[in-house]
């Protein structure tokens, strides 16, 4: 009776050994048929089972399964976290995930309460004219065009502050029309002490008449003329282009290291921007300048003026009147 026993628990142990096994399909076509080890068939490395002779056999890696042996694995709770990424999911999954990241990628705007509006934007022109960019080019072109107006006063023997002022009402415009104009003449010595007479209200009187019995007085003898100047020479800026040229040509003696006795008694008076300049020679030209030697007690100093500053040159006698 013992026997039986015996005999019937090997065949219940082995009927169990039969129905947990398990069969593996590989995709070339083999099988790997072995027990389940529990907590250690299945690893990210692949599946590992216990062969009917008791060995362990090697660990199959997950993509050599077949697709039948990957879709039967999912069913199993220690496979499925390896084997899901390797299983092609149905059409219909598919379409449903498609949707869902469809519907997260929608931006749904929702109209927001109480929300203030955002002022009217000015015209285009407008905000061009308050622009930081602008402001500086107007006050270029504004502050280019007095200064150019007063060297236009210069050239055209103008009074400055008539065309800077016009300038400064009609930027651009009021230099241009200035420098369209013709200069203006320059006045000579007698229509200037004319006017100076004229000023000071200077007239003649009238001679009364002598009696019939009254002599006629002698004649009044003539006095000495005086001393005879050469002329005084006068080039005002507008009459003559002041630049190298002009004094090389002009003032040909007065650049020479030593005066002739002619120009030894000569005086040349400069007035320029920076002011007015008496002195015999000229020490040296240049492009753009010239400089005058001027007299300062027993020394001399040397004066340098551009020659765009300068708006006038007299040539005179030491000792004639300064016209």
């Amino acid at each position: 009776m013992r026997r039986w026993f015996y005999i019937g628990l090997l065949w219940c142990v082995a009927a169990f050994g039969l129905a947990a096994a398990e069969t593996f399909v590989l995709s070339d076509g083999s099988t790997l048929v072995g027990d389940l080890i529990p907590k250690s068939s299945f690893n990210r490395d692949g599946v590992m089972v216990k062969t009917p002779d008791g060995k362990f056999s090697r660990r199959v890696p997950y993509k050599q399964l077949s697709k039948e042996t990957l879709q039967r694995l999912l069913s199993h709770p220690e496979a499925r976290p390896f084997v899901e990424p390797l299983v092609e999911p149905p059409p219909e999954a598919i379409q449903i995930v498609e949707e869902t990241k469809r519907e997260n990628r929608e931006i749904k705007v929702k109209p927001v309460p109480n929300k203030l509006e955002m002022p009217a934007a000015p015209p285009k022109f407008i905000a061009l004219a308050y622009s930081p960019v602008t402001l500086l080019l107007f006050i270029l072109i504004y502050g280019g065009s007095i200064y150019g107006a007063y060297e236009i006063a210069i050239f055209k023997n103008r009074p400055a502050w008539l065309v800077c002022g016009t300038a400064a009402v009609l930027p651009v415009l009021g230099a241009v029309l200035f420098l369209l104009l013709p200069a203006a003449p320059v006045k000579s010595q007698e229509q200037l002490a004319a006017e100076a007479a004229a000023a000071e209200g200077a007239q003649p009187a009238e001679a009364e008449p002598l009696p019939e019995d009254m002599p006629p007085p002698p004649p009044e003898e003539e006095a000495p003329s005086g001393p005879q100047y050469p002329p005084t020479q006068v080039f005002a800026r507008g009459q003559f282009i002041i630049n190298r040229r002009f004094f090389e040509t002009k003032f040909a003696p007065y650049l020479k290291p030593v005066l002739g006795d002619e120009e030894k008694d000569m005086q040349i008076i400069v007035r320029s921007a920076r002011g007015e300049y008496t002195g015999q020679k000229f020490s040296k030209i240049t492009p753009n300048e010239i400089y005058l030697l001027v007299a300062k007690g027993p020394a001399t100093e040397e004066i340098k003026l551009p020659f765009i500053e300068i708006t006038e040159v007299i040539l005179k006698h030491k000792d004639a009147p300064m016209p």
